[in-house]
């Protein structure tokens, strides 16, 4: 599929890529990783022909088509998110007018044309069911539905959206086209939990070949099967997922550690056999034999691994068993409920975690936690000695733009020396002259990096973190999960990453049905716990228990009493009538459902006018709901039992 030969790309301070060979065959899933700024994304732009190597070539697959997630938002002004999705149909809708097109020709033919017609008719509607012109609409609801979008959403131009959930369409969009090689760069940003594990799961299944860059280490271990992990300019490959590779990799640089010690000991002992023999009169033919195959020898390099951040919280003051307690806090934006009625007690040494989709009130909730933000109603109290500090998502955005990193960082608290404070900013890499880079010219992951230390700075006992991993590359993620476990105080944090989040949560508040909930453990361990829950639930409905027959003749046997029945009440008489007219329902629309697929699948919908395909596919969409809320109501009526 990518053949990559002698590929080197230069810039004015660094190296990224030097005469790299690589291959990657057709189906594979590979994870392409590296610390930020090692050059992973100039690789794709090379592969995509966005960026010119200094050196070397790259073959594709002739006529393969690719894929690659952009990162700026789509175009299309004035299109519904339903209408784009089928611009990556775009051969599905040049067979639908050729089908039209020849049904009309077959109308007003002569009789003798008509075989010709008819055999030509047969063939585009073999084309177009085999380009899946009959299920391309099935396949974008279930994208959409996938990545997070109602059926409402499906009907709006996409510009009404925020830039996270367009980027969200550019994803469905370029899902739907299914090119033979998937290029995705970080395509989990901007996702939440749910649909980051739907994804996982379509893209287990995906067909084509697949390169993918991610910082969330859970994602890589169950997506790919292949590490490609690019540093010093090179690119080295494990077989396997990402937990996987780090095992390899520490066997792979201990055997290098051993072959370069063992050659250093026989290069040490050749060069002291020369240094003897050099001036012998006996011997000195043999000590410069010696010392030009020495000199010949591939010298194998000592192993070196990337610089990491490095940091630990400072140790946290003592505070009260209680440490934060909220009363029925609400808040409200434009009329909308945000959160409502919310109670919670946070107590010393609790790891508490927030989970739930974008927009069920998160961040919200912290802020209001951290008292940056005030409540509609309610109260939030904070216990004895409590000493907080707050990580925005958006704490680079606060950053002076117009100061060094240095400065910074040194003008943010009283007390700190100079010295201590560059001390402080080389453990997160900040090191020589990079402490004068201005703030301006930061990238996304120096700024997170920067903002980290500067919550080093204040010693507190009350750690709230909103999404502190945006724009850390693994092995930064990987030690504020260290860091965290090990922090003697109290956290609450939010995050998308579930690396981190199984890492440091002693206690889980989930949003289920739009209602926060506290559970103790990980999140996911309380994930298992409300998916075994529902599908209990499902279960209890689908199949009413029946009591047990009791033995009869068997000694001992005892017979139960018999229950007493229900008082035949108006309100029960209504209630049985309710679902007796809701199973109709049910009944009802699954038989139009059927009726309708079985529509969809005839070719000679598509012959005539495109418009009633359309309208057909609307009513299928439309059943679908319908069934679901009747599903639903009947769920909810059984329960009442």
């Amino acid at each position: 599929m990518i053949t990559v030969s002698q590929l080197s790309k230069h810039f004015p301070t660094r190296t990224v890529l030097d005469k790299v060979d690589w291959h990657v065959s057709a189906g594979e899933r590979i994870g392409l990783i590296g610390a930020n700024g090692a050059g992973k994304s100039t690789l794709i732009k090379i592969l995509i022909g966005e960026l010119d190597p200094d050196e070397g070539k790259v073959s594709l697959r002739p006529r393969a088509q690719i894929g690659h997630l952009a990162q700026e938002l789509p175009g299309g002004a004035g299109r519904t998110v339903q209408a784009e999705m089928w611009t990556a149909f775009e051969a599905i809708a040049t067979k639908t007018l050729e089908l039209g097109a020849i049904a009309e020709r077959i109308q007003h033919a002569a009789p003798h044309e008509l075989d010709v017609l008819v055999t030509e008719q047969a063939h585009l509607s073999e084309e177009f069911e085999r380009l899946g012109g009959y299920t391309a609409e099935t396949e974008i609801g279930k994208v959409l539905a996938g990545l997070g979008f109602s059926e409402a959403d499906r009907q709006r131009p996409v510009e009404s959206f925020s830039g996270g959930w367009q980027m969200r369409v550019n994803l469905a969009k370029l899902l739907l086209m299914a090119p033979d090689l998937l290029l995705l760069d970080e395509p989990t940003n901007h996702l939440d939990l749910e649909a980051i594990e739907w994804l996982e799961g379509y893209l287990g299944d995906y067909p084509g070949t697949l390169l993918l860059i991610s910082h969330d280490r859970t994602f890589l271990d169950r997506v790919i099967t292949r590490v490609a992990e690019l540093e010093n300019g090179k690119v080295t490959d494990y077989p396997s997922n990402y937990s996987g590779y780090l095992e390899l990799k520490k066997e792979r640089l201990a055997a290098q550690e051993a072959a370069y010690a063992r050659q250093q000991r026989e290069l040490s002992r050749q060069q002291a056999f020369v240094e003897k023999f050099r001036a012998s009169a006996t011997r000195s033919t043999q000590a410069k034999s010696r010392e030009k195959q020495l000199d010949k020898i591939e010298r194998i390099e000592a192993p070196t691994e990337a610089s990491t951040v490095k940091f630990r919280f400072p140790p946290a003051p003592p505070s009260g068993q209680v440490v934060l307690r909220a009363a029925e806090v609400r808040k409200a934006y434009g009329g909308k409920t945000i959160l409502s009625e919310v109670d919670l007690k946070l107590e010393r040494g609790q790891r508490m975690v927030l989970v739930g989709p974008n927009g069920c009130g998160k961040s919200t909730l912290l802020r209001i936690l951290a008292q940056v933000e005030e409540p509609d109603d309610g109260d939030v109290e904070l216990g004895y000695n409590v000493k907080p500090a707050y990580y925005s998502q958006h704490q680079s955005d606060q950053l002076d733009e117009n100061r060094s990193v240095l400065d910074e960082a040194y003008y943010s608290m009283d007390g700190w020396t100079l010295e201590r404070t560059r001390s402080l900013l080389a453990r997160f890499l900040f090191t020589g002259e990079e402490v004068f880079k201005p703030v301006a010219k930061l990238s996304g992951g120096e700024r997170a990096r920067l903002c980290l230390a500067k919550l080093l700075m204040q010693p507190s006992n009350l750690l709230m973190l909103d999404e502190p991993t945006n724009h850390l590359d693994l092995a930064s993620k990987e030690m504020l999960a260290e860091a965290l476990r090990t922090f003697e105080g109290t956290v609450l944090l939010i995050s998308h990453d579930r690396y981190l989040l199984d890492s440091v949560a002693t206690h889980t508040l989930a949003w289920v049905d739009g209602h926060p909930q506290l559970h103790l453990g990980t999140y996911s361990e309380t994930r298992e716990k409300l998916v075994a829950r529902r599908q209990a639930e499902r279960e209890a409905t689908r199949q009413p228990s029946t009591p047990a027959k009791a033995e009869l003749g068997s000694p001992g046997a005892q017979t139960a009493p018999a229950a007493k029945p229900k008082k035949n009440t108006n309100a029960e008489r209504q209630r049985v009538q309710a679902i007796a007219q809701a199973e109709a329902d049910v009944a009802s629309l699954e038989a139009q459902i059927v009726e309708t697929e079985a529509d969809l699948g005839n070719p000679a919908l598509y012959e005539g006018d495109p418009g009633r395909a359309s309208a057909l596919s609307e009513r299928y969409t439309r059943l679908k709901a319908e069934l679901e809320t009747v599903t639903e109501r009947w769920l909810i009526l059984v329960e009442g039992e």
